[in-house]
């Protein structure tokens, strides 16, 4: 049964759902049904009505306002005949597909139009209806054929996508929503902030508490995240606009926001204030209250970058520097900050070297007794012999391996 496939989510039909589940708590499935004839829609809602008992049908007729009905991505399912005027069933597929419409559509054919089935699935329908062969049994079938495969579909997409353990958008989806927003500003003239978060001295934590802790923080920081941005970030925002705002998890305890739609680039600060705000609030896991800051680096688009790639690396730099100004900050991106990253970047990978090279060494500082004149104790002091630079000091590159995990193996 139809009603069967969606028991979990409320649907269902008598003979099939639940026993304790109430008429008024079944879900209706949502069909959406254009035709310019009205005796086929006539027809339609006698074939449903003999297979399905809970649906709602909406009947349109025109073309152009078919396609502003499904873009709106309320339906389950459409049915579309395949004639519409001056239109064929194929354009409007082709048009819905370009307006992001993840709904269904089933397109009803004439009889014998092979060419016609085929142009369809491939402009994008999921399925196609020969309407000399049309029953109730059929029209079943096949929608639930459609609806099972959108649900496949959706489980794939959600995978492919989205973070395993916070639900939010993955990298990929991230830079992917960014795309959008570059085209949308580019189109509108508009401008949007990247900000790139770091949760301070998570490694510590992470190493002190264990990994199940460590998730558990990453899950809690991303709701806290998340309800900043649902709270609805109007911030100098015109009215009427379709917003991209985004919370991702980029990896790690790296997470990155998309604010789409800002009038001024002071805008995004009041962001960064308001997402700092929501981790005053210690964070109790399994008992333990945990104090938590975190970095933030913000990056505006087009003048910090007019591309995915270089928009993504200077808020990723802009929050290293606001680490190094001693964290629980942000930062917005300037271009003389290319020049430190750059040396930050020459230092960790001339650090990594010099453990494999052996140039790091440790000198003895006598602490001699005055009354005896005897040694007494000695401090080890680490040092750094770089083959072209000389000795550096150890507040030059310490922080630097604390940061990135190196001072164990240099602790060794």
């Amino acid at each position: 049964d139809l009603h069967n496939l969606f028991i979990d989510t409320g649907y269902g039909k008598n003979n099939f759902r639940d026993k304790n589940l109430e008429d008024s708590e079944i879900k209706p499935i949502q069909i959406l049904f254009i035709d310019d004839n009205e005796d086929e829609y006539l027809i339609i809602c006698r074939l449903l009505s003999e297979v399905i008992s809970h649906y709602k049908i909406k009947y349109i007729k025109d073309f152009n306002m078919g396609l502003e009905e499904i873009t709106q991505n309320n339906y389950n399912v459409c049915l579309l005949d395949y004639r519409l005027g001056a239109f064929t069933g194929i354009d409007f597929i082709k048009e819905a597909v370009l307006r992001l419409c993840n709904t269904p559509i089933i397109l009803l054919t004439g009889h014998g139009d092979h060419e016609i089935d085929v142009a369809a699935m491939k402009a994008g329908a999921s399925d196609f209806l020969d309407k000399g062969m049309l029953s109730s049994n059929i029209l079943e079938r096949t929608i639930r054929y459609a609806l099972e495969r959108k649900k496949s579909e959706e489980k794939i997409k959600y995978l492919a996508y989205y973070d395993q353990l916070t639900n939010l958008p993955n990298r990929t989806l991230f830079l992917d929503r960014i795309r959008v927003a570059i085209s949308s500003a580019k189109r509108h003239n508009r401008i949007f902030a990247v900000l790139f978060i770091d949760i301070d001295n998570f490694k510590f934590i992470n190493d002190t508490l264990g990994h199940s802790m460590g998730d558990k923080l990453i899950i809690e920081a991303a709701g806290r995240f998340l309800k900043c941005i649902r709270h609805g970030d109007t911030l100098g925002r015109g009215e009427n606009t379709t917003s991209l705002d985004t919370v991702a998890r980029m990896g790690g305890d790296e997470f990155t926001i998309l604010l789409s739609e800002i009038k001024e680039s002071e805008n995004a600060s009041k962001v960064a204030e308001r997402i700092q705000k929501t981790l005053l609030a210690p964070i109790i896991l399994d008992k333990k209250s945990i104090n938590v800051t975190i970095s933030i680096g913000i990056a505006i688009f087009p003048v910090d970058g007019d591309n995915i790639e270089t928009i993504i690396k200077h808020a990723d730099i802009a929050m290293y520097n606001a680490k190094s100004m001693g964290k629980n900050t942000f930062q917005y991106y300037n271009h003389t900050m290319n020049v430190s990253a750059l040396k930050r970047l020459t230092l960790e990978h001339d650090l990594r070297k010099a453990i494999d090279e052996n140039q790091l060494c440790v000198f003895y500082q006598p602490i001699v007794d005055a009354k005896t004149r005897k040694i007494v104790e000695l401090e080890a002091l680490l040092r750094w012999r770089h083959p072209s630079k000389g000795m550096i000091s150890p507040m030059n590159f310490i922080p630097v391996a604390e940061e990135n995990g190196m001072i164990i193996q240099i602790g060794e």
